[in-house]
């Protein structure tokens, strides 16, 4: 049985802002920014290794589960469902990603449910070590994904991301998600996609994963039917 999302809904999320307040709060992107600025140490962007486990491209293929967290507030995770395509019959290898935010703000739609228009990027060249890079120039994420405010955020956005396994890939996101008029820089943020069953939503999902673990995690053969192992997920988080 796959874990219940209810207590993760329960808790206020920062989307790609700063510190968390009360939802009831006036939000002033401008002191988001600042609060942010403070806070963070610029530590320059990172690198991922590739994954390559076994040796071979993963067969990345469905739609994943993915959890981004934000380097301005790594708890407060934004939640997306990625549909997954790989043409392995390129080479290189091409990825294609179309993400599709889920609700999280009640008072303007279903909680758990797919809110605001998706965004999709094609021609995502693999490279011999399962590591791709993804620059996505603007992608707008509705206000009913921003527990905080409400906000629609624009993103311009880095992906420097690794296929780990068939299930799994992740990886760190650089760039700047433009909140209410304000920009502020999410370089060093993580994320994790978990394969899941076509369609499942709400409290169905299995507990994010939203950076790469130590080691590539190992599901359940049946993760397409069951959804993701329930061992060794705390662990990685």
């Amino acid at each position: 049985m796959m874990p219940s999302r209810k207590s993760l809904l329960g808790t206020v999320i920062v989307l790609l802002g700063g510190a968390a307040v009360s939802v009831t709060s006036c939000v002033d992107p401008g002191k988001l920014f600042s609060d942010f600025d403070n806070r963070v140490v610029d530590a320059g962007k990172q690198v991922i290794a590739g994954g390559c486990n076994g040796g071979e491209i993963p067969a990345i293929g469905g739609e994943y589960y993915l959890a981004l967290s934000p380097v301005v507030a790594q708890d407060a995770l934004l939640e997306l469902i990625v549909t997954t395509e790989l043409d392995l019959t390129v080479d290189p290898a091409l990825l294609s990603l179309s993400f599709q935010a889920l609700c999280t703000q009640e008072d303007q739609c279903t909680v758990g449910q797919p809110v605001g228009d998706p965004h999709v990027e094609s021609g995502i060249e693999v490279n011999e070590e399962c590591g791709f890079e993804a620059n996505i120039e603007s992608i707008i994420i509705a206000g009913g994904a921003n527990t905080l405010s409400g906000s629609e955020i624009d993103g311009e956005l880095q992906l420097l991301g690794t296929l780990q396994a068939d299930d799994f890939y992740c990886g760190i996101v650089n760039g700047v998600a433009n909140v209410g008029g304000a920009p502020i820089p999410i370089d060093n943020s993580t994320f994790g996609a978990i394969r899941v069953p076509d369609g499942t939503l709400g409290d169905d999902l299995p507990e994010p994963i939203a950076a790469c673990p130590d080691e590539t995690p190992e599901f359940d053969a049946g993760i397409v039917d069951a959804g993701i192992a329930d061992a060794g997920v705390d662990a990685m988080l």
